[in-house]
């Protein structure tokens, strides 16, 4: 079996719903917001896998990132249903929208910078899980 098989045979189906809103230690409040703003780089990676997939891809690589794709999606609608649940902050919002190539409105070759650039305003806060 080749690798790309292997790891879509190891994927399982996953359906994101809409939660409610746990109890967060004191503190952690700005570090959630930063990361759930950074859901708006889900969709343009997804972007840039399909620009990706325009040049000449083997078949069984394709179906992988096909479905890398649609994970994303699955992921921009998750943290969409937590933000729904905990709320946003404005500044983080618009500050993590500035990163996004959908809100510079950036060329897609810019992403892998962009998205250093978000991971440096996750670790700028301390990281507590949900």
């Amino acid at each position: 079996m080749n690798p790309y098989q292997k790891l879509l045979n190891r994927k399982r189906k996953w359906t994101p719903v809409q939660t409610t809103a746990g109890t967060c230690k004191p503190g952690a409040e700005e570090a959630i917001f930063r990361a759930l703003a950074l859901r708006h780089m889900e969709l343009p990676v997804g972007d840039f896998i399909n620009d990706a997939l325009a040049s000449d891809v083997p078949a069984n690589a394709r179906d992988v990132l096909l479905s890398n794709v649609k994970d994303e999606e699955n992921h921009d609608l998750a943290l969409g249903y937590i933000a729904n649940a905990y709320g946003v902050d404005e500044q983080a919002e618009a500050e993590a929208y500035g990163l996004s190539p959908r809100g510079r409105h950036i060329q897609i070759t810019r992403l892998p910078s962009t998205c250093c650039r978000a991971c440096d305003l996750l670790r700028s806060s301390t990281i507590l899980s949900l």
